[in-house]
């Protein structure tokens, strides 16, 4: 079951505990999904056997919510959510961090009999997660538990990353992004807020007494949004990208970054347009191959042309023309 699947599911559970009932064509509405997947998500809901009962035949046909199994499909779907959680942080296995979240699911579920707990084993395991690749964090525990702690307190940190001595950070926030964890650290003697992977320190030591003290109007969540990605550098400017028609249904299946827009055009194409910074703008583009041409900024347009020119040099390619790669580049960016 892929997640937009179980993400529908989930929806189509917490309308019917409100409403009692829904019909195909109240899914539709409800999820913007087209009459087939709302269907077949009704009918695995009846399958699931979580007091979901269909009623009626053809366009009369209603999906009905058994009041006496309310409280149990609640239960459940309480019970799943902390699951699903869960999963999200497999990653993290062999640090404290994941352990602690284990201790949590295991007093929650605890308090529940032999029939609950074999019902939700039959429940998780139809609702499931395909993991993405995760950095290895196992052997920095200790490093993970000083950091934690001190982004808990609020306190000031002494980091040893990649040989370089960085004392008296200011610990400011706790970043999970793709798979790994980053302390986000305000560097008082630089004046500039820092992204430390965590893999990539070794050693950490929080001030116990020392209070972390942030520039006036310095705010987390706000730091992170201004780039893309983790690596934000420079200040937010306009990127423009122009993809092909074969892959737009993609791109406008996401949503990339908190000031995306995506425009269409003629001929199936479309435009995605961004204000922000960084460096991971150039994987970004690199990863949809031919598929994207970068109109906006001019240094994003020319790393492109360079990383593209040098994975055709590493197979002996050459280019065609003046920068102009597309020629000889086989499809790829696209997703499943």
């Amino acid at each position: 079951m892929d997640r937009a699947f179980s993400r529908r599911i989930l929806l189509l559970q917490r309308e019917l505990l409100q409403r009692g009932s829904l019909s195909t064509r109240e899914a539709v509405a409800l999820t913007g999904d087209d009459e087939d997947r709302c269907r077949e998500a009704l009918r695995t809901l009846v399958e699931l056997d979580v007091g979901v009962d269909r009623v009626g035949e053809r366009k009369e046909t209603r999906y009905v919510l058994s009041r006496t199994d309310t409280a149990l499909l609640r239960g459940d779907m309480e019970a799943l959510a902390l699951h699903l959680g869960l999963e999200q942080l497999r990653w993290l296995r062999g640090t404290s961090l994941w352990n602690w979240a284990q201790d949590a699911e295991a007093t929650v579920l605890a308090g529940f009999g032999a029939t609950d707990q074999a019902r939700f084993a039959r429940l998780f395991s139809r609702f499931l997660r395909l993991p993405e690749p995760g950095r290895v964090l196992a052997h920095k525990d200790d490093v993970i538990e000083e950091v934690v702690t001190a982004v808990y307190y609020g306190r000031r940190i002494d980091v040893v990353f990649e040989g370089k001595e960085l004392p008296g950070l200011h610990a400011a926030a706790l970043v999970e992004y793709r798979r790994a964890l980053y302390l986000l650290a305000w560097d008082g003697d630089e004046r500039r807020a820092l992204r430390l992977a965590m893999d990539r320190m070794e050693r950490a030591e929080r001030r116990r007494h020392e209070e972390a003290v942030l520039p006036s109007g310095f705010d987390a969540p706000s730091e992170l949004r201004r780039g893309f990605g983790i690596r934000a550098s420079g200040e937010p400017e306009d990127v423009v990208l122009r993809f092909e028609a074969r892959v737009a249904k993609y791109v406008l299946a996401r949503d990339w970054h908190w000031t995306a827009r995506v425009e269409e055009m003629p001929e199936g194409r479309v435009l995605l347009r961004m204000r922000t910074c960084g460096e991971e703008l150039v994987r970004f583009c690199l990863e949809w191959g031919e598929t994207v041409e970068v109109l906006e900024p001019g240094w994003l347009r020319e790393r492109v042309v360079e990383e593209l020119k040098g994975a055709l040099g590493r197979y002996g390619v050459s280019g065609h023309g003046s920068g102009d790669v597309s020629e000889v580049l086989a499809p790829g960016g696209e997703e499943t």
